[in-house]
């Protein structure tokens, strides 16, 4: 086996980075846009019959809600907690979370930032009781637009996101100490990407459902050498002229 083969058959084996993305969905109890009860009650301020100002409610379910009021509706800055233990403290408007606030849920994550429409939209951070952390944008409760991603298991990823996954350009800092920049589709790597090895190695290629696939280019970590490569696997030795060739035809300049 030459040197070459021998550099490869471990290099460019493809590694997984992981894809698992923590999520919990955000609801209120039906308790609070339901009918009030008789046995409900309600201490505070009131003005032409309903209430308004600063006011605290009891609901028979467990839920509370205090804060402002606007004509029988939370409006306003307030705090609702439901019996379960969730707790949303912030800005309401017509019985609805919007603007900003933070809320926790029953099992301890986290969301501080902008609500419309009772979800998350407009930039946030929410943190995971696992110990992730997301801070980035968000539209209609998922994570959506450009937003960074740092996972309890050490890996980052910084990059762009539509409905809760990993969707256009991105990079990876993967657990290894390795680099992936490129395209993802449906929260894999799918597109052109260039990924730098621990090691100082390189590579390019385009990428299908997280895999290497079709022509590619890979350098040494001085860069004096390079191969082509195929799905991933060194096909032959490359000149820097043919290198530089294959890496402008997916859309990247030689690594430096």
């Amino acid at each position: 086996m030459t040197g070459k083969s021998k550099l490869f058959l471990s290099l460019f084996c493809w590694r997984p980075y992981g894809t698992v993305i923590s999520t919990f969905s955000l609801s209120l109890p039906p308790s609070l846009f339901s009918p009030r009860q008789q046995s409900d009650k309600y201490e505070g301020n009131f003005k032409g019959g309903c209430f308004n100002g600063q006011g605290t409610y009891q609901y028979a379910s467990g839920n509370t809600y205090e804060g402002e009021w606007r004509n029988d509706q939370c409006d306003g800055h307030g705090v609702f907690t439901d019996s379960r233990g969730s707790r949303y403290a912030g800005n309401w408007r017509q019985d609805t979370m919007e603007g900003r606030g933070r809320y926790v849920d029953a099992l301890g994550n986290q969301y501080e930032g902008n609500f419309r429409a009772g979800k998350f939209d407009g930039h946030g951070i929410l943190r995971y009781t696992d110990g992730d952390v997301y801070d980035g944008d968000f539209h209609a409760g998922m994570k959506d637009g450009s937003g960074n991603l740092q996972s309890s298991d050490g890996s980052l990823y910084k990059g762009m996101w539509r409905d809760d996954r990993r969707h256009g350009w991105g990079a990876m800092y993967d657990v290894m100490g390795g680099l992936y920049e490129g395209e993802f589709l449906d929260n894999v790597r799918h597109g052109r990407g260039i990924y730098r090895w621990p090691e100082g190695d390189v590579d390019c290629s385009m990428y299908e459902d997280d895999r290497r696939k079709g022509e590619g280019v890979a350098w040494s970590a001085d860069r004096k050498k390079s191969w082509q490569l195929m799905s991933g696997q060194v096909d032959a030795e490359a000149s820097q002229s043919e290198a530089a060739l294959i890496a402008e035809k997916l859309g990247f300049p030689v690594p430096k």
